[in-house]
């Protein structure tokens, strides 16, 4: 028994697919917990670069401490000397306190 393939072109007419240029994703804005993005976040998601939402997504508060006016927002706590300045040396400074005494805030989230 033989088989004998034949190949058939299909033409298909441009128009009856939209461009990619035509069509606009639109934002989720107005839904609870999104940022105003594309709305394909899975739930629970915490942005890795807001330090507020990391800090409170495990409990942690945010809180104003006196640290140094070198500090950043949100200075790493693990290590001693972001907020141990003399008082002339320093500022009001966003920190995060972690839930847990072997919990700190190293810059970016809470960890142990």
């Amino acid at each position: 028994m033989r088989f004998v393939f034949a190949l058939i072109p299909v033409v298909v007419a441009a128009s009856s697919f939209a461009a990619c240029s035509s069509s606009t994703p639109t934002a989720d804005a107005g839904a609870p917990g999104r940022d105003g993005g594309l709305g394909n976040l899975p739930d629970g998601y915490v942005d890795p670069n807001d330090p507020v939402a990391q800090c409170q997504s495990v409990g942690g508060a945010i809180v104003q401490l006196s640290c140094c006016k070198t500090a950043s927002e949100f200075p790493d706590m693990c290590k001693p000397g972001a907020c141990g300045c003399d008082p002339a040396d320093s500022k009001e400074t966003r920190v995060c306190t972690c839930p847990g005494a072997d919990i700190c805030w190293n810059g970016k989230r809470c960890t142990r």
